[in-house]
């Protein structure tokens, strides 16, 4: 038995000096991503961070191995990064292979947040929402840092993380009477979050929800909100009897999690949902927002983009974004001059489009929430220059973007109707 332990261990001492590069290989780390869109965003909200999604051509793209190799691969940015951030790689490869599930919900993302070309980041909050992105410029290691030290992009990460937005808080009405008041009086829409119980279901589902900022931002631009939790018979204050009431006429039962959106000037349910996703708010809100009043549109500009989203919704109508600075961009004025004020635009547009105007010409005064959205829509959709014009269909996915084009509106539309018209086809198709 000795023997055969001395054998063995002189035998492995043989392989290690004959091999040591491949006992390297075997004990080299590297960083772990997650691939998987729901984990990762189950994992920021559980430690409440931000997802730093990296969307990559790992096998193709020169750029994106380089920054694998100088930076991300570094051991620097792995204790960064287990500090700071949920990883997630959203990978498009061209010969290694990946699960089909994986690949389509990488498509999916690719869409959804409006990329355009690897490598590029996109850093989310645990609900989704895209807080900031950049490229290889901002984090490649730079010439005079030392390999296996990417300083610059750890300083510029931090910055990102230290500097995300602090989470905005929901408009919210006290109670029932209060919430119909104020949905009679200015929205129409009351959206009630109504809770039956104190299981940690019914708490964690209610609170996840609240905190949700796709579904805070949406619920504070278009209706009136109230989280009401199913009041005991014991309570005999006027608010309870009014819900009580209201549950009666309606037939709401005291099931533990439902979301009701009423109509309370024609005191009417447009509809009532059972279930939360807060991996998907999205489909949540969409169900929602198709609920909203109808929006009289006649085609002219608008500044306001959970309008146009609510009016494309409303009307199968792709949004139409026109990013400009008309102060100092010749080419924005030329675009508007000679494309979009024609009347054969006009007429198009009155059809097909909601027209948004996000411009940044600097002598416009903007109030605050305008400047923000304005940023925003930037960040996400990439936006390097003016005019850019990007058009979204109904389901919020990114079409196409333009730069100037010389022959007015008859050149511009040859190029953007087909495209539209393709679109309209592909989702009556999936429809059906």
């Amino acid at each position: 038995m000795k023997l055969t332990r001395y054998r063995s261990l002189a035998l492995a001492i043989l392989i290690a000096v004959a091999c040591p590069s491949r006992i390297q290989a075997q004990s080299k780390k590297t960083t772990d991503w997650l691939i998987n869109f729901d984990r990762a965003l189950t994992e920021a909200r559980r430690q409440d961070r931000l997802v730093m999604a990296y969307f990559s051509g790992s096998d193709w793209d020169p750029w994106c191995q380089k920054l694998d190799e100088d930076v991300l691969e570094t051991q620097v940015f792995r204790d960064w990064a287990a500090k700071n951030v949920v990883l997630l790689r959203v990978d498009f490869p061209r010969e290694k292979r990946i699960s089909s599930t994986v690949s389509a919900q990488n498509e999916q993302l690719k869409t959804r947040f409006s990329v355009a070309k690897t490598p590029t980041f996109v850093f989310l909050d645990p609900w989704a929402e895209p807080i900031a992105r950049c490229g290889y410029d901002e984090l490649r290691k730079r010439k005079e840092e030392k390999p296996g030290e990417p300083l610059a992009a750890i300083a510029y990460l931090d910055h990102i993380v230290k500097n995300r937005p602090p989470p905005v808080p929901l408009s919210a009405e006290a109670d029932f009477n209060a919430a119909v008041a104020k949905a009679k009086s200015k929205y129409g829409i009351l959206v009630l979050l109504i809770t039956h119980g104190t299981s940690s279901y019914v708490t964690g589902r209610r609170d996840e929800l609240i905190k949700d900022q796709q579904f805070v931002k949406f619920i504070n631009a278009n209706v009136t909100f109230a989280a009401i939790s199913w009041p005991d018979e014991a309570d005999t204050l006027a608010p309870a009897q009014a819900f009580r009431s209201f549950a009666a006429s309606q037939r709401i039962m005291p099931v533990p999690f439902q979301i009701i959106v009423y109509d309370a000037p024609y005191n009417l349910i447009k509809t009532r949902l059972f279930a939360y996703d807060p991996n998907h708010t999205e489909t949540l809100i969409a169900r929602i927002q198709a609920q909203l009043p109808h929006i009289d549109y006649n085609g002219g500009w608008l500044t306001d983009y959970d309008v146009a989203r609510t009016i494309s919704a409303q009307s199968d109508r792709f949004i139409f974004l026109a990013f400009t600075d008309m102060d100092e961009g010749d080419w924005s004025r030329k675009m508007d001059e000679e494309i979009f004020q024609t009347p054969q635009f006009r007429q198009y547009a009155r059809k097909n489009l909601v027209l948004v105007r996000v411009d940044f010409s600097p002598s416009t005064t903007r109030p605050d929430v305008l400047s923000t959205q304005n940023k925003t829509l930037a960040d996400l959709f990439n936006i390097r220059g003016f005019p850019t014009v990007v058009v979204v269909n109904p389901l919020g996915q990114k079409l196409l973007d333009s730069k100037y084009m010389k022959g007015g509106p008859t050149a511009f539309l040859s190029e953007l109707d087909p495209i539209l018209q393709n679109d309209a086809i592909r989702r009556a198709a999936l429809k059906d």
